[in-house]
């Protein structure tokens, strides 16, 4: 009978094949995590404070009036801890609504293609739905102004209490958290009360992710 004799580097690689097969070693996957400040899409002031519709009881809700006829843009101020200059995309949608019939969307994607979170303009004409933009947000942060459309005079009629020129943005989807710390309750504000200046001034709505 032959003997094999096998030396102690080959014993000790066979082992390790054998201890690797039996107990596999996974490697973690450094999460990916992003910030959206989304900010005041219109350049008039605050018209109206958090609120579903901006007439008397004044329901408090998910939006803000921003008055005045204006061009309506996407701002937002993203980071994350990519390493990269994205922090995902925006896509336009402009739809004829039930009630008032301007309605422009932003649906915001992460740079994997999935759906975060969406903004709503109501009383916003916009000829680019179907568009796709690039939302800026690495390591540093940086901000993205896009325009979406117009401000736009709806029928006045019971079913669209409109009480002039104005966009009312508000989340419609996604989880967005709202900036109740510098943006007053519509019992605080409504139609007569102009405090802040669009634009930059605040962040309106936010969204964290991660993957």
């Amino acid at each position: 009978m032959r003997r094999i004799i096998l030396s102690a580097s080959v014993l000790s690689a066979l082992v390790g094949v054998t201890l690797g097969i039996l107990f596999p070693v996974t490697t973690s996957h450094a999460l990916s995590a992003f910030s959206i400040q989304v900010y005041p899409g219109g350049n008039g002031y605050l018209s109206c404070g958090w609120h579903q519709t901006c007439l008397s009881p004044y329901p408090t809700g998910a939006a803000l009036d921003f008055g005045d006829p204006t061009w309506v843009y996407f701002r937002s101020y993203g980071s994350g801890s990519s390493g990269g200059s994205l922090a995902g995309q925006g896509r336009i949608a402009y739809v004829s609504g039930d009630q008032c019939q301007h309605l422009t969307y932003v649906d915001i994607y992460d740079l994997l293609g999935n759906y975060r979170s969406e903004v709503l303009y109501e009383h916003v004409s916009s000829g680019y739905a179907g568009y796709n933009f690039w939302i800026y947000g690495g390591t540093p942060g940086s901000t993205t102004e896009y325009y979406v459309g117009q401000t736009i005079d709806e029928p006045h009629s019971p079913t669209c209490p409109f009480t002039g020129m104005h966009v009312h943005e508000q989340a419609t989807g996604g989880g967005m958290s709202k900036n109740t710390s510098d943006y007053p309750d519509v019992s605080k504000c409504n139609s007569s009360c102009w405090l802040l200046k669009g634009n930059w001034t605040y962040w309106v709505f936010t969204k964290l992710w991660s993957y």
